[in-house]
């Protein structure tokens, strides 16, 4: 009596059509589980992707909603002429840097005429930094902000977060400018300097 597996290699050598069909199945498989495994690194990289943009957005809109908020308090306290409060907003380092801020301040009220009406997002950029464990994150908002009687640029940089040096927490330039100087204010010698730029 033949063995069952030599009457299978018999077979299969006397019906070589048989092992091209075994083997032409094999190919077919491995190639439905590669297409499998390239559609699923395709769909992860996809929501990799999707997750990485939707936290840039949210953190976008974090920023914007930081900054409208700082206006609106400086918007306040221009309208309050409240010095103290501006003075607050501004970062250790900054009170550090410039000695004249507060006399900077009350220029400020002078110069704005009329009440404040509206405030409206003119430009944003900011900046994210992470290095050796520590984080630093500025932004760098422009508003237009229209009175009774004109209509203004101001200009902020402000720190949110320094981990590594907290102190620079906190507003550190504000410049303001009638809207219309818009383009000659960006070479004036006060751009990066702590406190309250007016430029005319």
């Amino acid at each position: 009596m033949v063995e069952p597996s030599i009457q299978l290699v018999t077979g299969l050598l006397i019906r070589p059509h048989i092992l091209q069909r075994l083997c032409c199945k094999r190919r077919s498989n491995m190639n439905r589980i590669l297409f499998v495994i390239s559609c699923l690194l395709s769909v992860l990289i996809l929501l990799t992707t999707c997750e990485r943009d939707l936290q840039l957005d949210m953190v976008t809109n974090r920023e914007h909603e930081y900054a409208e908020d700082r206006m609106k308090k400086i918007a306040a306290a221009i309208q309050s002429r409240d010095a103290e409060s501006i003075y607050a907003m501004f970062s250790v380092q900054a009170h550090e840097e410039d000695q004249s801020l507060r006399s900077e301040i009350e220029r400020l009220f002078d110069y704005i005429e009329g009440d404040i009406v509206s405030f409206e997002r003119f430009a944003f950029s900011s900046s994210r930094s992470k290095e050796k464990g520590y984080q630093k994150h500025e932004i760098y908002p422009t508003f237009t902000v229209k009175t009774s009687r004109a209509e203004y640029r101001f200009s902020m940089t402000e720190c949110i977060i320094d981990t590594e040096n907290p102190d620079n927490q906190g507003l550190y330039e504000l410049e303001v400018f009638a809207a219309s100087n818009t383009g000659e204010w960006m070479t004036s010698p006060g751009r990066n300097r702590a406190g309250v730029s007016i430029i005319e």
